[in-house]
């Protein structure tokens, strides 16, 4: 996004609100009702991002001449402090993404963030809550490949997101195809972005629910890409206007898309697998280093997620253990040397499985659990087309698929439930796992 593109423009300022006199509402359901029979939802494409007890981000598409504004307000219908802190459009686009952030939130309280006309009507209305950092039963999804061409499986599968009632979703690359209908430029990669968010249906949602992301090839615009792409400044800006948010207590950025959020006792590491790729390194030194250095220095339970697969070498095509071969042997050492216990995540493959990882990589034994694809391309048997040795039994599908991950916080120890779900009424498969670092 250059400006020899005349690419983004970005504005901040603080955001006026006027108290619409309405009567205050009760519980979520009995708000919803009233809502379902009197206003709209669903008008705008509208996610819910960053979220701690206090706060909470969000991402608002809309049409650059639509007269608008926006307000927040709780259960006694009392305004909520909120500041637009960015607006990104691209030119000759009639689309703009506006970024906020609410403020002054408690738990267990429901709140409302609703669009206004120029005639301050509400034409659009979502639910959210905080995010309760401190759960000791806390439930997050782990998503990936999200082609908005699949309409029907789109529409089918967030509603079986929604069902599982998740506090929090991790999606782990392609989020958008941007290489498909782009033609290969910036003005295209925007077109696809824009259109992505526009169909796909958890940005449409009543009640909204935090979402953090990574990417992978799709998304940073070119099938097997690496940090030889042409246009990665562009992608960078791109995405962090789409999906990353500033710096808060429990979150950082760094390299990249690089970002570690901390809750429930532990920490997620989004890797970024792309913007220093090259055929000798997954990450490239620094950002190794930065999670290495924060795995030592807060020594808790860790989830390290990626777009691509780490341990995918059975397959021989992209994977860290696959590509960049002599890299990743020294990654496994690197990670065998730190204090913290960890579980991997990834996506890419459009199937799912679990894999348990022998000791003999790092010291003790591990999994990496891979969730593909949420709405993408799936081959009947596709998991079966080349024999991995280190899969669960029976722990395996290629049908759209997500996992839900449950944290057992109640034990002490680091406990965990992966089920995947799907768009048959059956779960596909189940394991409980705990992880022991002697």
């Amino acid at each position: 996004m250059s400006q020899s593109r005349r690419d983004f423009l970005k504005q901040t300022g603080v955001l006026s609100a006027s108290l619409l006199t309405i009567p205050s509402l009760g519980s979520a359901q009995h708000d919803l009702e009233i809502l379902a029979g009197r206003n709209k939802f669903g008008a705008f494409p509208i996610h819910q991002g960053l979220t701690l007890e206090d706060l909470s981000y969000f991402t608002v598409l809309r049409t650059i001449n639509a007269e608008i504004s926006f307000e927040v307000v709780d259960s006694k219908n009392q305004l909520m402090p909120l500041l637009m802190i960015s607006t990104h459009r691209m030119a000759d686009s009639d689309d703009q993404l506006d970024k906020l952030k609410v403020s002054g939130l408690k738990l267990g309280e429901q709140y409302r963030l609703r669009v206004l006309d120029s005639k301050k009507q509400i034409i659009d209305e979502r639910f959210f809550k905080a995010l309760d950092t401190n759960k000791k039963m806390p439930k997050f999804a782990v998503i990936s490949c999200m082609s908005d061409f699949f309409k029907s499986a789109c529409k089918i599968m967030w509603n079986k997101v929604k069902a599982q009632g998740p506090d929090l979703l991790f999606l782990l690359g392609d989020t958008c195809y941007a290489d498909q209908g782009s033609g290969g430029t910036p003005e295209g990669f925007w077109k696809r972005y824009v259109e992505t968010r526009s169909r796909i249906g958890v940005f449409r949602h009543q009640v909204l629910t935090p979402i953090l992301a990574s990417w992978d090839d799709h998304d940073f615009g070119k099938n097997n890409s690496d940090g030889s792409f042409e246009h990665k400044k562009f992608m960078l800006e791109l995405f962090s206007a789409f999906w990353l948010f500033p710096e808060e207590r429990n979150y950082r950025r760094d390299l990249g898309i690089y970002q570690d959020f901390t809750a429930f006792g532990q920490k997620f590491y989004l890797m970024d697998c792309r913007y220093f790729r090259s055929p000798e390194t997954h990450y490239g030194d620094e950002q190794e280093e930065l999670l290495y250095d924060s795995l030592n220095k807060y020594n808790m339970p860790s989830w390290i997620m990626n777009g691509s697969q780490f341990f995918g070498g059975y397959l021989k095509k992209e994977s860290y253990e696959y590509t960049q071969n002599a890299s990743f042997k020294k990654f496994c050492q690197k990670l065998s040397e730190v204090e913290a216990p960890f579980v991997l995540v990834s996506g890419d493959i459009h199937y799912s499985e679990i894999m348990e990882i022998e000791r003999e990589a790092f010291g003790f034994k591990t999994y990496e659990i891979t969730s593909s694809s949420i709405h993408s391309f799936t081959f009947l048997q596709h998991h079966n087309f080349k024999k991995n040795p280190r899969r669960m039994k029976k722990c395996a599908t290629s049908k759209h698929n997500f996992k839900i991950v449950t944290i057992d916080n109640t034990t002490g120890k680091f406990k965990f439930k992966v089920s995947c779900q799907g768009d048959e009424k059956e779960i596909y498969y189940e394991k409980t796992l705990e992880i022991v670092k002697d």
